[in-house]
């Protein structure tokens, strides 16, 4: 008794490291898959391991470092979003600029610096106890030569071939199924590697394919833009959740101008809608091509949204709040890259958000009267942080005790300012179309792209207002699930053709409708949108 009571007082922070690392991937597997979590347990004491062979070389604190981090990530992620750091999160990692990074830092930046302190140091401590271990760095290698050549594969290859989905996935993109795979059973710091992997192979795909002379679907045909507006505006906002909008329905008057035009006559119509994913990357990549959550290959092969205006006569323009990460580094760069013309904020050196009215002045810059175009403005919205998304006048106008919806209103408040701005611009217009609808919505507070956490990360308005079109009314509700009352943005792209003068097929109507009642989530999973509802009673 007095051995083991020294043994685990001499290893007392390896134990504690061990049991941390079990308690994540238990975390985990609190989705159901508990054989995964069975599978994880030799992952963490091959991670032990691993720092006891550092531990018993020469120069290794810095690799010790970086394991540290990885782990303090996986904490992070494991803690704030419930899952292991999926596809769509390493992407976003890589992709978002570094004020948009910030402002989601700066929402859960306590939990995060205690997550990086607290690995740090019991990873460092552990590092100093195995230092003098009886485990020899032969037996450490041996051991993780077998469970990475021989048990990991094992494990993997098991599960894809006991689901004929993986099997099938995994023939046409291997990488990217033992990826979703590694998130089940390797969930801590494996399947950060794996995902990282992951991402740079899907990275080399999208630039293989980016130099693809995309055509449109089989049987969608132009026809002829002389119906079309002479301008189209389409404002896309940022993590905009609809129900805190006055329009529909909030108490606080948040959408003062937007309220005004739906009782004052103007052509205003708006919808409740839902975006197909909880994240910029995936939702954009969806909305503004004719990819689906169910196959991903027509952004590639098939003609995005900017290219269909360009084909239909448009000058287009793109405009944005948000830096460029790389042209051709992202789906949304890919898509704005196609543009004639193209604006994005540089990256200022305190990382604070430029106000998305200052848009205002490159918009009255960029739309030319008499010309047709196809404009898209890109905002930041009510991204976290929210404090730094409004103004001294938004705080006059929306009052209340100080907190995260306090701080989310006013942001829905500026942005209700920006689209007056932008109306005012499209208004001198004599036929236009102003379309605003954000990427995706969001869980005040805590912010968007968690799995289990409910619908109000897919919530979105839809708003529409124009002048001289009024055929954008008889379009949109043929995209609204008569069931469920709720249009999918991802049928934006349909939407759009036909605005341009493109022929939209019934047959093609129907499975657009069908393919919304459907999101993409996190996990790189499609879900049924009813389900992710039913998620809500058991978070209220």
């Amino acid at each position: 008794m007095v051995k083991v009571f020294k043994f685990f007082y001499n290893y007392k922070f390896t134990v504690v490291l061990i049991g941390f690392l079990t308690l994540l991937c238990f975390l985990y597997a609190k989705q159901g898959l508990y054989y995964a979590f069975l599978l994880s347990i030799p992952g963490v004491l091959s991670l032990v391991l691993l720092i006891n062979w550092l531990a018993k070389i020469k120069y290794s604190l810095f690799f010790t470092l970086i394991l540290s981090l990885i782990i303090a990530l996986d904490a992070y992620f494991a803690i704030i979003f419930k899952n292991p750091v999926s596809l769509g999160g390493m992407a976003s990692i890589f992709e978002t600029n570094t004020q948009e990074a910030w402002g989601a830092m700066r929402q859960a930046l306590v939990p995060g610096l205690l997550a990086i302190a607290g690995c740090i140091a019991i990873v460092l401590l552990s590092r100093k106890e195995l230092k003098t271990s009886g485990i020899s760095k032969k037996k450490s290698i041996i051991f993780l030569s077998i469970y990475l050549g021989v048990f990991v594969p094992f494990s993997l290859l098991l599960i894809i071939n006991q689901t004929e989905r993986l099997n099938l996935e995994y023939k046409e993109n291997p990488v990217l199924t033992v990826q979703k795979v590694s998130s089940i059973c390797l969930p801590v710091v494996y399947n950060d590697l794996i995902t990282i992997v992951a991402y740079k192979n899907e990275m080399r795909r999208f630039k293989q394919f980016s130099s693809i002379d995309r055509k449109l679907p089989e049987k969608i045909t132009f026809l002829n833009s002389e119906n079309s507006p002479e301008k189209i505006f389409m404002v896309i906002g940022e993590s905009s959740w609809r129900s805190r909008y006055s329009l529909y329905g909030n108490s606080v008057q948040t959408t003062p101008f937007l309220d005004s035009l739906s009782t004052a006559g103007h052509n205003l119509k708006y919808y409740n809608a839902v975006s197909p994913s909880p994240i910029t990357r995936e939702a954009l990549k969806i909305i503004l091509s004719f990819s689906t959550p169910f196959q991903s290959q027509s952004f590639f092969n098939q003609k995005n949204i900017i290219e269909l205006a360009k084909d239909a006569g448009y000058e287009t323009v793109w405009i944005s709040n948000q830096a460029k990460i790389g042209m051709f580094d992202s789906y949304i760069g890919f898509i704005a890259s196609g543009a004639d013309d193209s604006y994005f904020t540089e990256v200022r050196g305190d990382n604070k958000t430029k106000d998305d009215l200052q848009l205002i002045d490159i918009l009255k810059e960029k739309s030319k009267p008499g010309r047709k175009q196809f404009i898209v403005i890109h905002l930041m919205g009510s991204h976290m942080w929210y404090g730094d998304k409004s103004d001294e006048i938004d705080k006059s106008k929306i009052n209340g005790e100080w907190g995260f919806e306090l701080l989310y209103d006013r942001s829905i408040h500026h942005t209700d300012r920006v689209l007056r701005e932008v109306f005012q611009i499209a208004d001198k217009e004599k036929k236009y179309l102003m379309m605003y609808f954000p990427d995706h919505g969001e869980r005040i507070g805590e912010g968007h792209g968690f799995l289990g956490r409910g619908s109000h990360q897919f919530e979105i308005p839809y708003i529409t207002i124009n002048r001289e079109f009024e055929k954008i009314n008889e379009i949109i509700p043929q995209y609204i699930d008569k069931e469920a009352l709720l249009l999918n943005s991802s049928n934006t792209i349909y939407i759009m053709a036909e605005v341009l003068g493109y022929k939209i097929p019934e047959e093609f109507k129907s499975r657009a409708i069908n393919d919304g009642k459907y999101i993409y989530h996190v996990d790189s999973k499609p879900y049924l949108y009813a389900d992710i509802e039913k998620e809500n009673e058991k978070i209220n």
